[in-house]
């Protein structure tokens, strides 16, 4: 007897199978630095360079369970989970992803993967924000300066000097900016390195050189 007629059948039957027993992503639950919030598959997670995130679990459409492995496709951290896919509940810290393991291969777009075998539920996807410092404000004995990553600037060691505002391309960074002063050269003509971080991502650098008098 041929049941070739039969194939189509087969095929809608399967894929109804299927269906129904790889249920959807509805939404990860993440922690970004000390809060946490649900993305859905259909939105995107916002991060800006420098953030730590932490997926924490997964949700599926109608299920009491969730999804048995959450990975930050590319991602590998240290100790004995390095090479594992699942990344719940690691800290992820977003200074140290790589240009190579973004999907735009620039460094800002990622995706979060959820499994349960290999059985795919959906994805969600990562915009990552590099800061960028556009201008610096600095006020060296009595006067403004506008300044960009890179710039060095000339003054006298004992001349006062003030940071009097940071733009960059972020109004979140631009809120929460820290401003290190590190000495990299210890002579007659000193010179110190001002650095500008979003959390522990160090994102700019000005030079202040100094001539005693």
């Amino acid at each position: 007897m041929r049941l070739w007629h039969l194939l189509p059948l087969l095929l809608l039957h399967t894929a109804a199978v299927e269906a129904v027993v790889t249920p959807k992503l509805d939404r990860v639950r993440v922690r970004i630095n000390d809060s946490e919030k649900d993305v859905s598959r259909k939105d995107r997670l916002e991060l800006i360079r420098g953030d730590d995130l932490t997926l924490l679990y997964a949700v599926l459409e109608g299920q009491a369970k969730g999804a048995e492995t959450i990975n930050f496709v590319g991602y590998r951290g240290e100790g004995p989970r390095r090479w594992q896919d699942d990344d719940r509940g690691i800290l992820i810290p977003t200074s140290e992803l790589g240009k190579g393991w973004s999907l735009d291969k620039s460094g800002t777009l990622y995706r979060i993967e959820t499994r349960t075998g290999q059985k795919v539920h959906g994805e969600v996807l990562v915009s990552l924000l590099t800061p960028e410092l556009q201008t610096l404000t600095l006020n060296v004995k009595g006067v403004e300066r506008q300044l960009k990553d890179g710039d060095v600037v000339d003054m006298a060691a004992d001349d006062p000097i003030k940071v009097v505002s940071v733009r960059t391309n972020s109004p979140v960074v631009d809120a929460s900016v820290r401003v290190e002063f590190k000495e990299i050269k210890s002579d007659a003509n000193r010179q110190v390195e001002l650095r500008l971080l979003y959390r522990s991502y160090a994102f700019a650098s000005v030079y202040l050189h100094t001539v005693a008098k």
